[in-house]
């Protein structure tokens, strides 16, 4: 199981600390970051947060996305309308309709297709877990 994060370890799984890319860079980023920051993209745009790739694990059949809010810096608080949103619904959608987004995004970075999106709301935590579920190699 391939596991990276940029903060502790996923229930107890080794970690790698994700690496900061210049733009130039883009294409030597291994495949679980960009999908890592493919998925952030996406529910940053759908959240209007600022969302950040901080843990990316993938094992047979399953890749898991964790994004966190970045702390305001100074403490400033977010716009309300950005905190009233659920992070589990991007564009006010269930993680399963965006599918299609992440579809081809899957399939170049992990060479197999997304079968299914789940997402999990952790605001309490300012995080959010999105599961990708993949179809056997």
């Amino acid at each position: 199981m391939a596991v990276a994060t940029l903060d502790r370890p996923i229930l107890g799984r080794p970690t790698l600390d994700l690496p900061t890319w210049a733009d130039d860079q883009l294409d030597s980023q291994p495949p679980l970051q960009r999908l890592a920051d493919a998925v952030a993209s996406l529910w940053s745009a759908g959240t209007g947060l600022a969302l950040q790739p901080a843990a990316v694990a993938l094992d047979d059949t399953h890749a898991t996305v964790v994004l966190a809010e970045p702390s305001p810096p100074d403490g400033r608080q977010e716009p309300a309308e950005a905190l009233s949103c659920r992070l589990d619904r991007p564009f006010g959608r269930r993680a399963r309709d965006l599918a299609g987004v992440l579809q081809a995004s899957v399939r170049e970075l992990l060479g197999r297709p997304l079968t299914r999106v789940r997402a999990r709301d952790r605001r309490g935590q300012g995080r959010v877990v999105v599961e990708l579920s993949l179809a056997p190699a």
